[in-house]
């Protein structure tokens, strides 16, 4: 498929998403998601999205795909590729095609495109193993403050609701999250190392 006739097949993809989900998101006419957009601060026409619907409209930017989803309240990429009809190839570039969900992951940053075109995801790789230690903090955590309720209330004689828990239980756990908090540190650290900015710390 030509450059010129890629974009404008791609944006009737996006206006065929937004087609599809307009109505069970609450959205009975075109013109109440216009205005939702406006609310979301960037108002995209009535008849820009009645356009991008009927496969009229030659391109779309990025800035109304992000606001369309969030006002469709679904995550952009989901209208840029009809992950529903997933036994049928699209064109990723106007020379590759691929499954949509095959797509999907490459566009946030899962796999590469092809062989010939790999994707580097050395920074993203760094971000998801972040927020999984983070993850781990958050979940070490919470089962030490149930382990601490329960030894509490036993102590006090009053029944606790969660699982059986004695003081060694507690300092086992308090062990973990320590674990957990230090790995979540050096990793913060190799991010930085990298340039890579992690995200706020986890609160003790």
């Amino acid at each position: 498929m030509s450059q010129e006739s890629w974009g404008p097949k791609w944006t009737a993809t996006v206006g065929a998403q937004v087609r599809m989900l307009r109505e069970p998101a609450g959205f009975g006419s075109v013109q109440k998601l216009a205005d939702r957009c406006a609310v979301l601060g960037f108002p995209i026409p009535r008849s820009t999205i009645a356009n991008m619907e009927n496969g009229q409209r030659p391109n779309v930017t990025v800035q109304e795909v992000a606001v369309l989803a969030a006002a469709l309240g679904v995550p952009p990429v989901r209208l840029l590729y009809p992950i529903r009809e997933g036994a049928t190839a699209i064109e990723v570039l106007p020379t590759i095609e691929q499954l949509p969900f095959d797509a999907l992951e490459w566009f946030v940053g899962l796999n590469g495109l092809t062989e010939e075109l790999p994707s580097n995801t050395d920074d993203l790789d760094l971000v998801r193993e972040e927020g999984r230690l983070a993850r781990d903090v958050v979940g070490w955590m919470a089962q030490r403050a149930q382990a601490v309720d329960t030894v509490e209330r036993a102590a006090a004689g009053l029944p606790s609701s969660g699982p059986a828990a004695t003081q060694d239980d507690v300092d086992r756990l308090r062990a973990r999250v320590a674990a957990a908090r230090d790995a979540l540190r050096e990793h913060r650290e190799k991010m930085r190392a990298r340039g890579v900015v992690p995200a706020g710390d986890v609160d003790a």
